[in-house]
């Protein structure tokens, strides 16, 4: 199943991407928790849902121009301005992740062309999420982990029954991730796509060296 979100919303990354992130995040600060890793999962619970509840979920504003971008600082400080919960800071990352996604990728491939290409070309982008699976697990390395009995801290944004399906959907990314990985990448390019990921860990490393005991 390909991943999208509504043009309101955007398109923002997939979920092997957010898990190349935490994991990544994992490895750079020597700890392992499977609450983390499912936050930073956790925003795209709705991603098969309305828009609106899509927006919420990722805490999507319109600027004064009417574009949306994700509003990574309201959730910290609702969320993390007292306590640093590991389920809410994957998902401050995730949150993290999609706003640089939309600024370095989104906005300068996709947003702007001109309407009678851009459908096709959306199209070939998401193909592109399926196929950037496989390179993916296969260039940090990733390995699946079991998160059905990760802690769920909580939030008003999603429910924690919509959690369970999100994980069906990462492990079927993982089944046939090698099915059409060498299928060459039409829109997005691998090394932009490791560059982008590079920097949001790079940002939210400080963030979590501050909130988490490791």
């Amino acid at each position: 199943m390909l991943y999208t979100l509504s043009e309101g919303v955007g398109k923002i990354g997939s979920r092997v991407m957010h898990y190349a992130i935490a994991t990544l995040l994992e490895r750079e600060l020597g700890f392992q928790n499977d609450a983390f890793v499912l936050g930073n999962l956790a925003p795209d619970a709705h991603q098969l849902s309305g828009s609106e509840l899509k927006k919420r979920s990722h805490f999507m504003k319109d600027d004064a121009e009417g574009i949306s971008y994700v509003d990574h600082r309201a959730f910290y400080q609702k969320y993390l301005a007292v306590e640093k919960d590991p389920f809410h800071l994957g998902y401050y990352v995730h949150l993290v992740a999609d706003s640089i996604w939309l600024g370095d990728v989104y906005f300068k491939k996709v947003k702007w062309l001109p309407a009678e290409i851009k459908q096709e070309v959306k199209k070939q982008y998401y193909r592109d999420f399926w196929r950037l699976n496989g390179k993916l697990i296969d260039h940090y390395p990733l390995e699946l982990k079991e998160l059905c009995g990760a802690n769920y801290s909580g939030v008003d944004e999603i429910s924690a029954e919509a959690l369970v399906p999100l994980i069906g959907e990462l492990e079927g990314d993982f089944k046939n991730a090698a099915s059409v990985k060498t299928e060459p990448l039409e829109v997005l390019e691998l090394e932009e796509v490791v560059r982008t990921i590079g920097k949001t860990v790079e940002t939210c490393l400080p963030v979590l060296k501050k909130g988490m005991a490791v």
